[in-house]
Order: C-alpha cells, then sequence, then structure tokens
C-alpha cells in the first residue's frame, strides 16, 4: 500500500466553491487506483479560494501518473466549482501538478493531464493518445460555428449567453465591474 498526497485548490472567483461530492482516481501506468470521495470529516471542502490537501492510500502499483479524473456530484442542489489545479505529491517525493481552470458544471468525469506540454508524437502510451484524441473531439463539438448571414464571418453556435460553455460565458465579477465603471462614468 503506498500513500499519494492530493491538493486541490478552488477558485477566487464568486460561486466558485461547491457542497457537492468530488471524486477522484489517479490512472497510471500499471493501473488506476479506486474512485476516492475527497472529504474532511466536520470541514467544509471545496470553499470559493480554498486548497485542500487529502491523502490517498492505493493498495497496488500504479506506476508513473498519466492522468487524474475528477467526478462531481450533486449533494443537494446542481452547484457550479471551479477548479484551479490538483497537485499529486507521489510518495517518492515528487509532485506533479495537473492545470484545471475550468468550471466543473454537471455530473461528469473530467480528465486532467500534467502541465507539461507536450506534442501529439511525444504522447508514449495509448492512455495519453486516447485522451488527447477525446479532448479535441469534446472541444469540436463545443465550440461549433455557424453562418449568420451569407457574406458575413461566421459566428459561435449559440442564440443566447446561456448556451454558451461556462468557461467562456462573460464573468459575474466582470459584469458588475463593468456595471459599477459605466454608472462612475
Amino acid at each position: 500500500m503506498v500513500t499519494y498526497t492530493v491538493t486541490v485548490a478552488t477558485g477566487s472567483q464568486w460561486f466558485a466553491g461547491t457542497d457537492d461530492y468530488i471524486y477522484l482516481t489517479l490512472l497510471g501506468t500499471e493501473g488506476c487506483s479506486e474512485k476516492t470521495l475527497l472529504d474532511k470529516p466536520l470541514y467544509n471542502d471545496f470553499e470559493r479560494g480554498a486548497v485542500d490537501s487529502y491523502d490517498m492510500t492505493v493498495t497496488n502499483d500504479i506506476g508513473e501518473i498519466l492522468l487524474v479524473k475528477i467526478e462531481k456530484r450533486k449533494y443537494w442542489v446542481q452547484d457550479d466549482w471551479y477548479c484551479k489545479y490538483i497537485t499529486v505529491k507521489t510518495p517518492s517525493g515528487d509532485y506533479m501538478e495537473f492545470p484545471c481552470y475550468r468550471w466543473i458544471t454537471d455530473h461528469k468525469e473530467i480528465e486532467l493531464r500534467d502541465g507539461h506540454a507536450r506534442l501529439s508524437r511525444d504522447d508514449q502510451t495509448q492512455i495519453a493518445r486516447q485522451h488527447r484524441r477525446r479532448e479535441l473531439e469534446e472541444r469540436q463539438k463545443m465550440y461549433r460555428w455557424k453562418e449568420w448571414h451569407p457574406g458575413f464571418p461566421l459566428s459561435i453556435d449559440a442564440n443566447y449567453h446561456s448556451e454558451l460553455p461556462r468557461d467562456i460565458q462573460f464573468d459575474s465579477e466582470k459584469g458588475v465591474d463593468f456595471v459599477l465603471n459605466y454608472s462612475k462614468a
């Protein structure tokens, strides 16, 4: 049995925290850990601006960590969460950072790669190649274009602000700042 220390950073934006259940799975070259609920008893996890650490015990050797899977499940009401990053301290003392910097809005599993920049030709494992392909397909579905009118530039395929992915919507803090500055002017 080996223990990994997982640190999760929540964004500092308004309403970035969550009360939902957050599960984490480590995926390595030799296997994967069990899905683990990140929760400290009698502690309010994943508050706005918080950096929380958890110990994950893994029974089998999973090898070098390739991906981290995060899953958010509803606790009481649907509650969006902004995850900045996740760091994993391995039993050997090495640190790996998995940047996220996005809103997790519904019940789905998100896979994160470590923060090292790599070209597609650098992906040595099948897991890394599949992850890159799935991420590209997901982004092609999410960010699609439509022709508004012949001869005009293409526009994003959404009729309302709420139809856009949460990560590219105009931030509520920016909206309040805009209104305040406008009223001062």
